[in-house]
């Protein structure tokens, strides 16, 4: 029970570093797969992707998850809840204002991972994926 007490903090700061050091909060465009149909009248010019990754110690309580408003810089805060479909929101219309596109209709997932932790802590996946809307087509008068 004493070793127990002695290695269990170092497991933690160990598992906690691990997710620190990989991916935190990324937003990718991709351009379209081929075929891809126009929605509501208005070309696809590409596919865009949110991810914000976190850990919560019982499912529950917040040990670091990635900082949206600097995605793909392996940026996070610790203690924080950075895991809402708000935050996701957000990274999605920035992209898609500096790619001076539109966002199409948004859906989102959310992944748990907590089996080699046992429980202790979970490992959260927030993904959000859009289509980006081209110029809508002039209409005929």
């Amino acid at each position: 029970m004493k070793i127990l007490c002695h290695i269990l903090p170092s497991v933690l700061v160990l598992l906690l570093l691990a997710g620190c050091v990989g991916s935190t909060s990324e937003c990718r465009i991709k351009p379209p797969p081929a075929g891809l149909e126009p929605v509501d009248g208005r070309t696809v010019v590409g596919v865009i992707t949110a991810e914000n990754r976190g850990a919560f110690l019982f499912g529950c309580l917040p040990l670091w998850s990635g900082y949206p408003y600097n995605p793909n810089r392996r940026d996070y805060k610790t203690f924080r809840n950075y895991m809402t479909e708000g935050y996701q929101l957000h990274m999605l219309k920035t992209a898609a204002r500096k790619a001076k596109a539109e966002l199409g209709p948004v859906e989102t997932g959310e992944y748990d991972s907590w089996l080699y932790t046992l429980g202790l802590v979970w490992f959260r996946k927030l993904e959000s994926r859009a289509v980006l809307l081209g110029p809508e087509a002039a209409h005929d008068r």
